[in-house]
């Protein structure tokens, strides 16, 4: 069974969804399937160096990057070439992430008689649901859900929320919850705390309110107490943080990086003892998502203290592996204190996140992907007329 994986992200590039795309193939391989992931070309330097640079792994990975220019900031050429070159390939099954290739797909579907699949990232099929300012291309979303969605084989979700709204939109349809990957990491054998919180991941206002951690920080004033901040895009999002550390007067204790992958992560995270997920719960996506920065400390069995939603609260349990609360900095500051307070408890934690970071490996996922693509209702050609429009 010939698996291909299309995700639009830069290669090279620093999306989290980069590294989702790469270490989700990096998982299939493990589970030793034929495996190919194909990215948007940016550069004509050889794959494995680019890989290595990246991510710091030696191991050849079937990444096949397609250059094409963009048209207007559109990556029509990319998807055109991708698939013109499907249409000549012995794929069997289709992955993509993106729901600008689903009509593509589903044109493979028709002339090749690829089993097609649609990982989905988000959910727009219902924008009501969303409770937040509707753009032109939240709508165009919208429409490419509805309309191409259905003629899909199926649908693989991040959580269990975000399966329930497919589940309860598209009655019938096969949708699988497959929750992101973690990847083997070094687990530093803690002997005491270190003090240092650390936070991985977008520094974007409106979704990740790092002001509220910062005003907690700022009200403990205990001086070994640190924050790590690690995920900015630019010089701009590193200036804004520092000056809302500086006038909290706690710009000494608070580090900001750009994002960074490979032996800098790590060296990195090595340093954090606790986590920090801090998301707004006014984002429709931070409400059902499993954030990938709760996986990076399950990894390095990291405590953490999350925002209670409902994505994190369908595999996280409160005060097993971390802390979930409220976001105010009354809530933040109580957690804060608590985690360090007894070193015990948080090495009881610790156990736990190690426990789950390793029933959630990347292999672990691709196994259950594989398993539902060969057997049951998941593996048989299905559509959803309720919703489909006519004709291609």
């Amino acid at each position: 069974m010939k698996i291909t994986y299309i995700s639009n992200n830069n290669w090279p590039g620093t999306e989290p969804g980069l590294t989702f795309s790469v270490f989700n193939a990096r998982g299939f391989r493990q589970a030793g399937a034929d495996y190919l992931l194909i990215l948007f070309g940016q550069t004509s330097k050889p794959v494995q160096e680019v890989y290595k640079e990246l991510f710091g792994f030696d191991e050849e990975l079937p990444i096949l990057p397609i250059r094409a220019p963009r048209i207007g900031g559109s990556k029509f050429l990319f998807y055109l070439r991708t698939f013109l070159y499907l249409l000549n390939n012995n794929t069997e099954i289709l992955i993509t992430r993106n729901l600008n290739f689903l009509f593509w797909a589903v044109l493979l579907k028709k002339l090749r008689g690829v089993r097609i699949y649609f990982e989905s990232h988000d959910f727009w099929s219902d924008l009501s649901l969303r409770q937040e300012s509707i753009s032109a291309g939240h709508r165009r979303q919208g429409r490419l859900e509805r309309k191409w969605l259905p003629r899909a084989d199926g649908i693989i979700c991040q959580s269990e929320p975000q399966s329930l709204l497919y589940r309860n939109y598209y009655p019938g349809m096969p949708v699988l919850t497959a929750l992101p990957g973690t990847k083997p990491s070094v687990v530093k054998d803690r002997k005491g705390f270190s003090y240092t919180l650390g936070y991985i991941g977008s520094f974007t206002k409106d979704k990740y309110p790092l002001t509220v951690v910062l005003k907690a920080l700022a009200a403990i004033k205990d001086p070994r107490i640190r924050l790590i901040c690690i995920g900015a895009k630019n010089e701009t999002e590193k200036e804004r943080v520092h000056r809302e550390a500086d006038s909290l007067k706690i710009s000494d204790r608070v580090e900001i990086y750009s994002w960074v992958t490979g032996s800098m992560l790590e060296q990195l995270k090595a340093r954090i003892d606790v986590g920090v997920a801090v998301l707004s719960s006014d984002m429709f996506w931070n409400r059902l998502s499993t954030p990938l920065k709760i996986l990076e400390y399950l990894s390095t069995a990291t405590p953490f203290i999350a925002t209670r939603l409902d994505g994190i609260s369908s595999f996280i349990s409160h005060e097993k592996q971390g802390l979930l609360i409220n976001n105010t900095p009354e809530q933040w500051e109580r957690a804060i204190r608590t985690i360090y307070s007894d070193f015990s408890y948080y090495q009881q934690m610790a156990k736990e996140c190690a426990i789950l970071g390793a029933e959630l490996r990347w292999e672990h996922r691709a196994g259950k992907i594989i398993e539902a693509l060969e057997s049951g209702i998941f593996a048989q050609n299905n559509t959803c007329p309720d919703h489909t429009g006519k004709g291609l």
